[in-house]
């Protein structure tokens, strides 16, 4: 659509943004460029490297977020996963997975699912490096067609680091978000597919979790942060009764463009889930109608980013290890670092008649 022949720029017939060149969709709105090709298919790089999409490619998601404003994202649930990180041992950490719906009609529109190794998966998680796989979806949610990737570098070898004061490279979380299907080395992939990206700020925003949204050119789009009351403490019991709510302005003007917020459970059997697991849902809501298809995706993976940063600790609230229960009342932030304000009871018994009381607990 907008194609002429006597013309040197191309603009797109629906939204009249112009079109890259060689590109077989429109990157603001996502409607095939009439007859112009296709997004790139699957092509192996240097150091085995796969990318630039196959399927729907990030023109397909583009097309699907065009009309949507409002996303829920939920994810989903590892019986093992809650069961072992209940008794405090954790070994067992599921890759995580998402379904993505229009958060006004309920229409699933998107499949996430995680790639990683299991030894940093089970030994860092939930700060290790990871692949995030984002598909299109059938009419019942499941995986169809890959669209995007995100690349998150983290322990032990690409950021050793992550989770400690946000005071140098090695130490700020970061993701880069790839169109189509991306597969590599986490850290050293090609940067060729980029369609945004997303970091901690240096300092980690102080007493605010916070996180910048990048575009594609890699210009400054928007700051996501933790707001509310107390932007400093979140988490822990905080999540059975209390929505976690970050607010996204534009770097620019600093006016609001959409808000994120993880949903506090509703209803006895999500409670139940969000007191022995670290599966959550977020909605994604966006507030600006300047915002495109392609900033909203931008948006959609900072979301997984801000899941993995902060509400992915198993059993945040309540945990049982080595036979003693421990309470987390919630989460202290401090530049980058999360300190859990929690209470551990236990004790041994003392010894002699009658017996006698051991430590009553503490913080």
């Amino acid at each position: 659509p907008g194609r002429n022949k006597n013309q040197t720029m191309v603009f797109c017939g629906t939204c009249g943004a112009p079109l890259q060149d060689g590109a077989g969709f429109c990157m603001q709105c996502g409607t095939p460029a009439g007859g112009g090709g296709v997004p790139p298919q699957q092509q192996m790089g240097p150091g085995g490297w796969q990318g630039g999409g196959g399927g729907a490619g990030a023109g397909g998601l583009f097309g699907m977020l065009a009309g949507v404003n409002k996303l829920t994202i939920q994810q989903q649930m590892s019986l093992m996963e809650a069961a072992t990180g209940t008794m405090g041992c954790g070994c067992c950490e599921a890759l995580n997975t998402y379904k993505v719906f229009d958060g006004n009609t309920g229409q699933p529109l998107v499949f996430i699912e995680e790639k990683a190794d299991l030894i940093p998966r089970a030994c860092c998680a939930p700060n290790h490096s990871l692949l995030v796989h984002f598909y299109t979806t059938d009419s019942r949610g499941n995986k169809q067609q890959p669209i995007m990737t995100m690349e998150r570098p983290g322990c032990p070898f690409d950021k050793p680091c992550v989770g400690l004061a946000a005071c140098g490279e090695c130490c700020l979380q970061e993701m880069t978000l790839h169109e189509g299907f991306v597969e590599g080395d986490i850290g050293s992939i090609p940067k060729q597919a980029v369609m945004g990206s997303a970091k901690v700020p240096e300092m980690g925003g102080f007493l605010t979790p916070s996180l910048e949204v990048f575009d594609r050119q890699g210009q400054h789009l928007a700051m996501v942060e933790k707001s509310g009351q107390c932007t400093c403490l979140f988490g822990g019991l905080t999540e059975m009764c209390c929505d976690q709510p970050f607010s996204v302005t534009r770097k620019s003007d600093g006016q609001s463009i959409a808000n994120i917020i993880k949903e506090k459970p509703r209803g006895m059997q999500n409670m139940l889930q969000e007191l022995l697991s670290d599966a959550d849902t977020f909605t994604l809501e966006i507030i600006d109608p300047s915002v495109t298809p392609e900033q909203k995706a931008s948006l959609l993976g900072s979301l997984v980013m801000l899941d993995y940063m902060f509400f992915e600790r198993d059993s945040d609230g309540i945990k049982c290890e080595g036979g003693d229960p421990s309470i987390n009342f919630c989460n202290f932030y401090f530049m980058g670092c999360i300190i859990p304000c929690k209470c551990e009871g236990g004790g041994e018994s003392g010894e002699g008649g009658g017996g006698g009381g051991g430590d009553g607990g503490g913080f």
